[in-house]
């Protein structure tokens, strides 16, 4: 799996990153909807999650007209 680090925005705004790759299984893996967990490790967990195959297409939620293969993110 390779995954992707926090962004930092400015000095108190550093979101993380909602998407993976399972290099193993090709997929694009992507995460959405953080709530709140007690019983999580972290204190929360993703609500939404979903594994796109190399077929499907994806695209950002900030821009849904941009949309791109799965495949073009795989190795």
């Amino acid at each position: 799996m390779r995954t992707q680090g926090p962004v930092a925005l400015d000095d108190r705004s550093e979101p993380e990153p909602d998407v993976a790759l399972n290099l193993v299984d090709r997929v694009l893996e992507v995460y959405r909807d953080p709530i709140a967990d007690a019983a999580a490790p972290f204190g929360w967990h993703y609500a939404t999650t979903e594994r796109l195959g190399a077929q499907s297409h994806v695209a950002p939620l900030a821009a849904p007209a941009v949309r791109r293969l799965v495949s073009d993110f795989l190795p």
